[in-house]
């Protein structure tokens, strides 16, 4: 007896609507849900692209909507993780393409060269009074 093998049919996916998200791209809305707390969060592909196409995942991305785009903006990264349920990867990705960055701290290695005596010499009192710290 031998055993046959069966090629899984491809799963038809039926198009919802289409959609400009945030940053001007049309998508192919194939996935929509609601958060609890009222959030449209939209899933699909490239307007006009499938799995199909060269390139393209066979998984739906999530598309920024101006209203995740605007929470994205305005509240740190696991606010918006728990409001949405999207990953902090996809979140942090999505924070990239609306060019927000991380707050980075730039040192002054000039200003750091100047008073290195005094900063590995001098006591925590003394550098609070020296630097008004």
């Amino acid at each position: 007896m031998s055993k046959k093998h069966h090629r899984k049919k491809p799963t038809k996916h039926l198009k919802i609507k289409v959609l400009q998200d945030a940053l001007g791209e049309y998508w192919d809305v194939y996935e929509e849900r609601t958060t609890v707390n009222g959030l449209q969060i939209y899933r699909g592909w490239h307007y006009g692209c499938t799995p199909a196409d060269e390139g393209i995942s066979p998984v739906f991305s999530y598309i920024l909507t101006h209203e995740i785009a605007e929470l994205i903006k305005t509240n740190p990264i696991h606010y918006v993780y728990d409001k949405t349920g999207i990953s902090l990867s996809v979140i942090a990705k999505m924070r990239v393409k609306l060019s927000i960055n991380r707050n980075f701290v730039y040192r002054n290695d000039q200003w750091l060269l100047e008073n290195q005596d005094s900063l590995l010499n001098d006591s925590y009192k003394t550098l609070k009074n020296l630097f008004n710290l």
